[in-house]
């Protein structure tokens, strides 16, 4: 996963400082440690997209794949994060909020 993300780093970079209002999750910092015993875990330091007071309803996890992207029923519950299948809405957006949302979402 780190040879990945940073293979995808510089365009990621270049997308955020263009885009400040992008609604990709901020990256700001990879790192790892070092458990008793010797093994080591690397994690990934993101920012949260929903620090609000506003109420949020509903949470989308959406990767663009059907392969395991959706939610156990036992799981489904008010703070459940949904995924991909559990969508079943239309959204009808205006061309100008379309291509807003568009050059937010794509580097």
């Amino acid at each position: 996963m780190l040879q990945i993300l940073l293979k995808m780093l510089p365009k990621y970079y270049n997308h955020v400082r263009a885009y400040d209002n992008t609604l990709i999750t901020k990256k700001f910092g990879v790192h790892r440690i070092t458990l008793k015993g010797g093994r080591k875990v690397r994690f990934v330091v993101m920012g949260n997209m929903f620090c609000t007071e506003l109420r949020i309803p509903r949470k989308y996890d959406l990767k663009g794949s059907t392969q395991g992207r959706s939610t156990k029923k036992q799981n489904i519950n008010e703070n459940a994060t949904l995924k991909d299948l559990d969508l079943s809405y239309v959204f009808h957006v205006d061309k100008p909020w379309r291509d807003t949302l568009f050059r937010g979402a794509y580097p």
